[in-house]
């Protein structure tokens, strides 16, 4: 099923092959060549995002949603222009962590929708909700429980006559991609054969990223993060792809603390997300396996897109993104990329100073360089981006990219 396009590419920023790994190693060039910092980028026709010139109205509809966990709040957010006699392309937004999509979503899906032209969908997975929002059935962790709901989520909305199931995708955030990759890996040939397309803004990869945690006390409940838990290994954590020094580094600081500096990193701790809430350590593999994104990222037959900025909103390198790559070049994907760098490039073979260098990293003048916090910056430049900003002036202009690759294949 590969159908993998090449893209000439104006304005090219190109390294040198030394930093690569011999002839077929792509050179590492970004389709904008602006160097490290970008300007506030722009959708595929000139336009920014979300500067309309003629804002359509934005309906907002809620649906119960029938799924195999029972019945799943959504909105669903339609632009005026979207009719049965000319419909829109759709995309579902899958929510961090423990999040409701509802909430998480709420600032920006109606001006996502106006930006794109496109019906904009969210919703509370498995166990998450406010009261009278909540969806049916437990807190599932990106298992498949949660893709279930998704993939149901995703049928419901794409018979809508209003939309063109030709064009459908998922933007995951964080978290999420356990959901989307898994959803769209499973059901590609079944039930989700519509959707074409996955957006994953710095997703996990395994349990290792998943459960990592800077140092943390909790004062008030008395219960801390202070060490590696139980189940770390090679195997769980990948560390053949790049070394635990690499991936989890030892902070700045005297004590690891980061009082005078950046805190150590640790992973698979008890109390660390989502260990505390779900009662199962990284040694549990059969708990685990089907809530890696790894498990699924190898099996994707769709356009992938990975949006990474230079400062991770939750790890303290950009090597989840790297190792995503890695498990997406193992599949039969229709094509897949990071950020601006040129298609089907996995970044094997390029060191981070490098890849900073040529601006593979998302980082914008005056908008800026991170959605997180700045607890890992060790280079004092973190340019705190708000969750607003990245939904509607950073995604706009990679979700039409994903629009129209679906369209020219």
């Amino acid at each position: 099923m590969k159908m993998r396009r090449k893209f000439v590419l104006a304005l090219a920023v190109t390294l040198c092959s030394c930093g690569g790994s011999g002839s077929d190693q792509p050179n590492l060039s970004t389709e904008d060549g602006t160097g490290q910092e970008q300007d506030a980028p722009a959708t595929p026709d000139g336009s920014l995002p979300g500067d309309v010139d003629e804002p359509q109205p934005v309906a907002m509809e809620s649906q119960w949603i029938s799924t195999s966990s029972g019945t799943a709040y959504a909105q669903v957010y339609k632009p005026s222009g979207c009719t049965k006699q000319s419909p829109c392309p759709a995309f579902v937004l899958v929510p961090d962590k423990d999040h409701a999509g509802i909430e998480e979503f709420a600032c920006c899906a109606a001006k996502l929708a106006n930006a794109t032209g496109s019906i904009v969908v969210t919703y509370n997975p498995p166990g998450r909700g406010a009261t009278g929002e909540r969806s049916d059935g437990q807190e599932d962790f990106g298992g498949q429980a949660a893709q279930d709901a998704l993939k149901d989520v995703a049928n419901t909305v794409a018979k809508s006559t209003s939309v063109d199931s030709t064009n459908f995708g998922f933007v995951s955030l964080g978290n999420g991609l356990a959901d989307a990759a898994g959803a769209s890996a499973r059901f590609s040939a079944t039930a989700l054969d519509f959707v074409t397309w996955l957006i994953d803004v710095e997703g996990p990869t395994n349990r290792c990223y998943i459960t990592q945690s800077p140092f943390f006390v909790e004062e008030d409940e008395g219960w801390y993060i202070n060490a590696d838990g139980p189940g770390v290994s090679a195997t769980r954590c990948d560390f053949d792809m790049y070394k635990r020094t690499e991936k989890f580094p030892a902070g700045t600081s005297s004590d690891g603390k980061g009082l005078d500096g950046t805190p150590n990193s640790y992973i698979c701790h008890q109390n660390a997300f989502p260990i505390r809430q779900g009662g199962k350590p990284c040694d549990n593999d059969q708990w685990w396996a089907p809530r890696e994104p790894k498990t699924y990222l190898k099996d994707l037959e769709i356009y992938y897109l990975r949006l990474q900025l230079l400062h991770d909103h939750e790890q303290p390198t950009r090597y989840a993104a790297r190792e995503a790559l890695r498990w997406v070049t193992q599949a039969e994907t229709l094509g897949y990329q990071i950020n601006n760098v040129n298609e089907n490039n996995n970044l094997k073979g390029y060191s981070e100073d490098e890849l900073e260098k040529a601006g593979a990293y998302l980082s914008y003048k005056g908008v800026g360089n991170g959605f997180g916090t700045d607890v890992y910056d060790t280079d004092g430049n973190f340019d705190k981006l708000s969750k607003e900003q990245l939904l509607t002036v950073v995604l706009p202009s990679f979700v039409k990219k994903m629009q129209e690759r679906t369209l020219d294949r």
